[in-house]
């Protein structure tokens, strides 16, 4: 299945390349600036109001970098496909201030 990120990237370059070469298309390129809108849209509406917070700017910050790393990544599995990759576990309690409720105060 196609990674929501990359799907993410993919419409922001094709919105770019219409943008940038829409004399030769015959699509507009606000097509495609209002579809990127709608997949922002689509991946921001699921999440509920007490996670808009400064810590979700801070990961749409790196979301460039994020979306680069994924596609990096989609090169390097060589035989994710045809063998099972076991992840080992050594910690059982949850490290995330979203769950455990201490969150920080500024």
């Amino acid at each position: 299945m196609f990674p929501r990120l990359l799907l993410l990237l993919a419409t922001f370059l094709i919105a770019a390349l219409y943008l940038v070469f829409s004399t030769w298309f015959t699509i507009h390129y606000y097509y495609w600036l209002t579809l990127l809108g709608m997949c922002c849209l689509s991946l921001l509406l699921p999440l509920p109001w007490k996670f808009y917070t400064r810590f979700l700017f801070r990961a749409v910050c790196y979301l460039p970098w994020a979306m680069l790393l994924t596609f990096l990544l989609v090169f390097r599995l060589k035989k994710a496909n045809s063998s099972f990759i076991h992840t080992p576990h050594h910690t059982t309690g949850v490290d995330n201030v979203l769950f455990d409720g201490k969150w920080p105060h500024p």
